[in-house]
């Protein structure tokens, strides 16, 4: 599940800002162009003027990524900037070969990092631990159901009366909320 948290609200994890380039680039982006030329990671630290640590923590990050994926990754930002209809265009596409729905994955594109979840090939791994945690909730509620069957003698008729109580009572009390807020409106 995509959770998407507003800026002032989420934590920087950051102790320094990032710095750019004149052309907008950070350093991780200026080394990930580099090693596409075919620098070794020393002469990277030494051009950029980084510590070597970071230069092979970004080497070993530029590994596991697809080949140009930085500037592919830009031009992707790009158009879809420039162009409204092609995000609308690639939000059906995702959707139709993800098998989700389109608002799931315009959420997910609102994350901060959607859309290089889904340029590098990480959605794979998200939607198989979504698809395992949905497996698991669907596997505990039918032994729930076969426990109230089996063990506590419930028949079918008991079960949807508990839970048309519980859907009243969830429906009682989004009311009185959303009752609350239009009388505090009109105010």
């Amino acid at each position: 599940m995509v959770r998407i948290v507003p800026k002032f609200l989420r934590k920087d994890k950051r102790k320094h800002p990032i710095i750019k380039d004149a052309w907008g680039k950070s350093a991780r982006a200026r080394c990930f162009v580099a090693f596409e030329d075919g620098k070794r990671p020393v002469e990277v630290a030494k051009k950029l003027g980084l510590k070597p640590k970071t230069v092979y923590q970004y080497h070993w990050q530029w590994k596991k990524l697809p080949s140009h994926f930085e500037e592919s990754y830009r031009l992707l930002k790009y158009l879809l900037k420039k162009r409204p209809e092609a995000r609308n265009e690639m939000i059906e596409t995702l959707s139709k070969k993800l098998d989700l729905p389109e608002y799931k994955i315009e959420l997910w594109l609102q994350s901060p990092w959607g859309l290089k979840q889904i340029k590098s090939g990480k959605w794979r791994q998200i939607l198989e631990k979504q698809r395992k945690l949905e497996e698991s909730s669907r596997n505990r509620a039918a032994m729930l159901l076969i426990n109230a069957f089996k063990y506590e003698g419930l028949t079918y008729d008991d079960i949807y009366e508990n839970l048309q109580e519980l859907v009243d009572k969830k429906s009682k009390k989004g009311k009185t909320v959303s009752s609350n807020n239009t009388a505090a409106n009109m105010d």
